[in-house]
């Protein structure tokens, strides 16, 4: 009629195991994308404002640059080219970045530096 104490012991503890260890791989989980995420969002040298080589028609990334005044001129300019981001692949930023250097001379060369 009732169940024996040892048997619901048992699989309480065999629940309790399988908690704690679920509970381990949370924490070892977001603790990895803790540091993933600090990595990411990491404003060493300015990663960040570095970012407009990557994405160079992205609003927000153009908005923050650190770049001087004539070249971020000129990264406005290309940004706000509809057919040149037809182009752009980012899977090809040399052919890219190299194919507009006498138009964006200033600009290539600042993103040669980085």
């Amino acid at each position: 009629m009732f169940r024996p104490t040892s048997d619901y012991t048992e699989e309480n503890l065999n629940e309790q195991d399988t908690t704690i260890h679920s509970l381990d791989c949370i924490k070892m989980r977001l603790h990895e994308l803790k540091t993933h995420l600090k990595e990411y969002l990491s404003e060493k040298k300015n990663a960040f404002s570095k970012r407009w080589l990557l994405h160079p028609f992205s609003e927000n990334i153009v908005a923050v640059t650190k770049l001087s005044v004539q070249i971020h001129d000129k990264l406005i300019e290309m940004s706000a080219d509809k057919t040149l981001q037809l182009q752009f692949t980012p899977e090809d930023l040399n052919t890219f970045w190299l194919t507009r250097r006498h138009e964006y001379g200033n600009l290539i060369t600042e993103a040669l530096k980085i």
